[in-house]
């Protein structure tokens, strides 16, 4: 029986699956198989190793903390959220993910990156990553507001914008059940990409047609994606887990207090749930 570990990405909502990995690791809970998308890509090998220093810090600090989001990131990258600031203050941690660590998983633990080139996401494991994390910025980094990374002579972003919740990647690894953690309450409706945004992506990413295509349909695969996971639960194959409450937080916003209280949300949900998830890994 092969068990997959499946983390949505969300900017700072994902201080709620920090919460909830921090939990896991204090159980000694462990996965055949993982996988992550945006800055969740991080924390999952921040699970992995062990480290939930690094974990909360930059859950609660560094992801979306002062001077990393607006005019002060505008100012000193030209972008709407400051990557390379939150990037470096990761890699420059008092406790920076342990390379070493990383490269001698054992067990496979993937993130999707958007090839612009190929005009498709692609995915990464522990082997791949370097020392400065460039990757896994790349996998964090959102067209509009943030800058592509370059990687070899080639251009990356966020592999969400096509995998917004990556079951799909986790059964093409054959898993057989899988525990899954979102980011939005119950009552979240995803709308469709607004004029607006079509228009800056055609705009800044003229010469990436399927780039355009794909920012048109996310809200398609978001639901086609809910709907997969919403028949595995049916099966009793999979145990979707996401927030009781988002604590004030947005994907972009909020305030240290509230990505503090989406943390402990993340570790409180798990503990209230402590039997069930127990009983569907054993099972």
């Amino acid at each position: 029986m092969k068990t997959g570990l499946v983390l949505e990405g969300g900017g700072a909502r994902c201080a709620y699956t920090a919460g909830a990995l921090q939990w896991l690791m204090d159980h000694n809970v462990t996965f055949d198989y993982g996988v992550g998308n945006s800055i969740c890509g991080l924390y999952l090998f921040c699970f992995l190793t062990g480290n939930g220093e690094l974990l909360h810090e930059t859950s609660t600090r560094i992801a979306m903390g002062k001077g990393t989001v607006g005019l002060p990131a505008l100012l000193r990258e030209g972008t709407l959220i400051g990557y390379n600031r939150m990037f470096e203050k990761v890699v420059s941690s008092k406790h920076p993910l342990d390379m070493k660590k990383v490269h001698a998983l054992s067990k496979l633990a993937e993130f999707g990156v958007y090839d612009l080139e190929k005009g498709e996401s692609i995915w990464l494991n522990q082997k791949d990553l370097d020392d400065d994390l460039y990757y896994l910025k790349a996998a964090s980094t959102i067209p509009i507001f943030g800058k592509e990374v370059e990687m070899n002579g080639r251009y990356y972003l966020d592999g969400g914008l096509t995998a917004m919740i990556p079951i799909e990647r986790a059964m093409e690894q054959e898993c057989d059940k899988f525990l899954i953690i979102t980011t939005k309450t119950k009552d979240y409706v995803r709308k469709p990409s607004s004029k607006l945004e079509l228009g800056m992506i055609k705009h800044f990413y003229g010469n990436y047609p399927k780039l355009y295509e794909h920012v048109k349909n996310r809200s398609d695969y978001y639901y086609h994606e809910r709907s997969v996971i919403e028949e595995l639960e049916k099966e009793g194959k999979a145990l979707h887990l996401f927030p009781s409450d988002n604590c004030g937080v947005s994907r972009f916003g909020g305030t240290q207090e509230q990505f503090e209280k989406l943390y402990e949300r993340g570790y409180q949900d798990f503990q209230d749930k402590e039997e069930e998830i127990l009983a569907f890994l054993k099972k």
